[in-house]
């Protein structure tokens, strides 16, 4: 299952006329996996400005749409379900004990370190990042996704 959710237009060039369409699109696999991206389309639909990993971004341009705001709450939390780099308890403690780096640094060796420190690697015998897991979409987000199309 595929859609796309279209915002209406916007002035993304800053002249004050909104004709750029802005608009967020996303899978839903018959397995379970969850991908989601946006774009802002130039004014004759041809190419995009911007696309891709930028759901909050291309959101912000539409601060009301409550819709939007929750997807991109889901897109932040859910993003490809099926490349999750750590265990349950691992993603947990990353999400309450974000860890941030700049370049050159590496966030993997970044995230790794604070969770051997934590306790949490190995978790149950998994290094982190060692593997992709999967995470299954509760069922609440399975029939709300489905319900956008």
């Amino acid at each position: 299952m595929t859609g796309r959710y279209v915002l209406g237009k916007v002035d993304y060039n800053g002249n004050g006329r909104r004709t750029c369409e802005a608009a967020i699109t996303w899978e839903l696999t018959e397995d379970g996996r969850f991908s989601m991206q946006a774009e802002i389309w130039n004014n004759r639909h041809t190419d995009i400005y911007m696309g891709g990993q930028c759901v909050d971004q291309v959101a912000a341009y539409a601060p009301h749409d409550k819709k939007a705001r929750r997807m991109v709450a889901v897109w932040e939390r859910w993003h490809l379900n099926d490349m999750k780099a750590g265990t349950l308890a691992q993603e947990q403690y990353l999400r309450e004990h974000p860890v941030t780096a700049v370049y050159p640094e590496s966030h993997y060796e970044k995230a790794s370190e604070a969770l051997t420190a934590a306790g949490l690697n190995p978790d149950n015998g998994y290094k982190y990042g060692s593997a992709w897991l999967r995470e299954e979409l509760p069922a609440d987000v399975l029939a709300e996704i489905r319900s956008w199309a």
